[in-house]
């Protein structure tokens, strides 16, 4: 006999198969939603989507209008970008990527010549990953194998900040052929991540996505001199440097 867990979420409470994902919870409880949910926390714990309820738990849900939800949503977007990124200009293209401080992500292009409708191909690409409906995939991993696999990729940047993080697993994620460590989660599927907008500024880009006041559009971007120069210098003194990788399976780790 199969297995059911109790859970409590919002004033409702309901029993659910083991087998069950999150991600089937979610479309449960999606119509008192205003948007499409992206995150979840299992008590104390925030979990994928993906993964499958395994114990009596209070869930709550989080959309891209959360703080937490807008998170996953930006970090799920970056990830896409760099996927975005690779199917235009190949596995050489390097993607450095900075925060900014004006609703947007400030990125560069590194390692191969830019055409000069980069944005442009970078945005068809980044739809037809979303009209892909790819599965942000979670992995476990050894974190000293995981160090390895980086340093034969050449992803210095990912082996240093690896090295000084003191857990013994840590946390990877697919999407398509392409693998990458995040600190946090990712939204279920590429799909869920629609509403963006590139543009250019100057020697780089700026990933444009929806905010917290304003969750189903993208607010107007206006170049500012001063924010620029800020994230260029954040770029510049170390950044988020991302590399692609096109392994097709995770056991070449080594």
């Amino acid at each position: 006999m199969e297995k059911y867990y109790h859970v409590k979420c919002m004033d409702m409470e309901n029993d659910f198969k083991e087998s069950t994902t999150y991600k089937q919870i979610a479309d449960y409880f999606q119509k008192y939603y205003d948007y499409e949910i992206i995150g979840a926390k299992a008590n104390d714990d925030f979990v994928d989507l993906g993964n499958k309820i395994r114990k009596d738990c209070v869930l709550k849900f989080f959309t891209v209008k959360d703080e937490y939800g807008n998170k996953v949503y930006a970090r799920s977007a970056r990830f896409m970008l760099i996927l975005s990124v690779e199917k235009v200009y190949g596995k050489k293209a390097k993607v450095v990527i900075e925060h900014s401080q004006d609703k947007g992500v400030y990125f560069e292009i590194e390692g191969v010549r830019l055409a000069s409708n980069t944005d442009e191909l970078i945005t068809n690409a980044f739809l037809d990953v979303i009209k892909s409906d790819y599965i942000f995939t979670h992995l476990t991993v050894s974190r000293l194998e995981a160090i390895s696999y980086f340093h034969k990729k050449k992803m210095f940047d990912k082996e240093m900040l690896l090295k000084y993080i003191p857990n013994t697993y840590i946390n990877l994620y697919r999407i398509d052929n392409i693998y990458d460590y995040f600190y946090g989660k990712m939204a279920y599927s590429t799909k869920q991540i629609n509403i963006f907008k590139i543009n250019k500024l100057k020697k780089g880009f700026v990933l444009n996505l929806p905010t917290v006041f304003s969750p189903d559009k993208i607010l107007e971007y206006e170049s500012n001199d001063k924010i620029y120069n800020k994230m260029v210098f954040s770029v510049k003194k170390g950044g988020d440097m991302m590399q692609n990788n096109n392994e097709n399976n995770i056991n070449n780790l080594c």
